[in-house]
């Protein structure tokens, strides 16, 4: 039986750089926040101010490295952030090697908060194996999506705990970690 060990997985943390202090201090500015992937820098600009920056966790190898995403303030972020990660990596972070554990196409349907306790809501794609199959995910794959959720989820302090629905049956089976 395959399974994930999470000590292999955040062994090493992708290094974060930011512009120096002389090209950010007035209001206005871009700031420039580099991810290390595949050894490669990719760098994601964006205005100060304009938008919350936060994280989506994906695989490179057998690690988990983050994308980082500058998210509209219009809306909530937890659902926004999911969103992000259900979407994949974008095409630098692909070609520096990250992918997603995720079916293309899998859907946030809703999510419910209960104090420090979310439940989320995806679409059946998330028992897929892949967006154009119907086979049911394998262990090992279904580790690492939940994997991939919990990191992308640890960035917001006021969740402690979270659960996953499926087509509106809450899962109550999970992999070996």
């Amino acid at each position: 039986k395959a399974s994930l060990e999470p000590s292999s997985l955040f062994a090493r943390r992708p290094t974060r750089v930011l512009m120096p202090p002389g090209r950010t201090s007035a209001a206005g500015m871009r700031v420039a926040v580099s991810v290390i992937v595949s050894s490669v820098f990719l760098t994601f600009a964006a205005p100060v101010g304009a938008g919350t920056l936060v994280r989506a966790w994906f695989s490179q190898g057998d690690q988990l490295r983050y994308g980082v995403r500058d998210l509209d303030r219009g809306g909530p972020l937890v659902p926004a952030a999911l969103r992000s990660l259900l979407a994949g990596p974008t095409a630098p972070e692909s070609r520096g090697g990250a992918h997603t554990a995720f079916a293309r196409g899998t859907r946030l349907l809703g999510f419910r908060r209960t104090g420090s306790a979310l439940t989320i809501q995806l679409d059946s794609r998330f028992h897929t194996q892949t967006a154009g199959s119907s086979a049911a995910v394998k262990p090992a794959r279904l580790g690492l999506r939940v994997l991939q959720i919990g990191r992308t989820l640890q960035q917001f302090a006021s969740l402690r705990r979270f659960r996953i629905s499926v087509s509106g049956q809450l899962v109550t089976a999970y992999p070996d970690l």
